[in-house]
C-alpha cells in the first residue's frame, strides 16, 4: 500500500483535477484506499490543498494511539459514534 500512496494516489488526484479543471476534489475510500490516502497526505503535503473532503469507510487506521483530545475521546464508543455522525452531517450538508 505504501507505493500506491506514494505514487498512484498523487497521480490519480492530479489526473482528475487536470481532466475536470477543478481545483479540489472529494476523496471517498474504503479500507485499503484509506491507508493509501493517509500515506499520500503524509508524504505529499502539497496534495492537502487539492482535497476538499475525505470520507474514510472502514479505515484500516484508527485514532486509538493518538494522544490528542480527539484520540482520547475516540476510545469511548458513544463519543466515537457521535463524532462519526457529526462528521457525516458536516460532509454531506449543502
Amino acid at each position: 500500500y505504501h507505493e500506491m500512496g506514494l505514487y498512484d494516489i498523487p497521480a490519480v488526484i492530479d489526473l482528475i483535477l487536470t481532466t475536470t479543471g477543478k481545483k479540489k476534489l472529494n476523496y471517498i475510500a474504503h479500507s485499503m484506499g484509506t491507508t493509501m490516502f493517509f500515506i499520500a497526505m503524509d508524504r505529499h503535503r502539497d496534495l492537502q490543498s487539492k482535497v476538499h473532503k475525505m470520507v474514510a469507510l472502514s479505515p484500516v487506521a484508527y485514532l486509538s494511539h493518538v494522544k490528542t483530545p480527539m484520540g482520547i475521546l475516540s476510545l469511548i464508543p458513544s463519543v466515537a459514534f457521535t463524532v462519526d455522525i457529526l462528521l457525516f452531517c458536516l460532509i454531506y450538508r449543502r
